[in-house]
């Protein structure tokens, strides 16, 4: 948590006492709810698989990287318990893909209904880093 709270933004406001309010970029009750879920919902059983939480220019995505091999979209949603296919799409699959952290198994067609989604060595890299920082 600590890391998240020196890397968001914080705004302040003035009413007028000698302290300045602070208000956070994304409520800490609300970042503390999404990073224990998160841990409480991850796939312990799984290889690989970790919990990354990613500060991103204009938000902070928390990220399943269940990755171990190549998934279509259905299933890699389905891993992240997600259910709108938007909400994924917008929020999770397009802001990795522009991070260079997962690519497309078949890059010259986007909207194939055979397309499936890899880590690249940059999304490995930030895994295996994340995974050698809990031991």
């Amino acid at each position: 948590m600590l890391f998240l709270k020196r890397h968001l933004s914080v705004r302040y406001e003035f009413d007028g006492s000698p302290q300045r309010k602070e208000i956070p970029e994304l409520p800490h009750k609300a970042l503390r709810k999404a990073v224990i879920n998160a841990m409480i919902h991850r796939d312990y059983a799984m290889q690989g698989a970790t919990t990354m939480v990613s500060v991103l220019d204009d938000r902070v995505e928390i990220l399943l990287e269940a990755l171990d091999h190549a998934m279509g979209r259905t299933e890699l949603q389905s891993r992240l318990e997600l259910q709108s296919q938007a909400n994924f799409r917008d929020r999770y699959l397009m802001p990795a893909l522009d991070a260079g952290l997962i690519e497309r198994t078949i890059p010259d067609k986007p909207t194939s209904r055979l397309q499936k989604y890899r880590l690249t060595p940059k999304g490995r890299q930030i895994v295996q880093t994340t995974a050698a920082k809990r031991r």
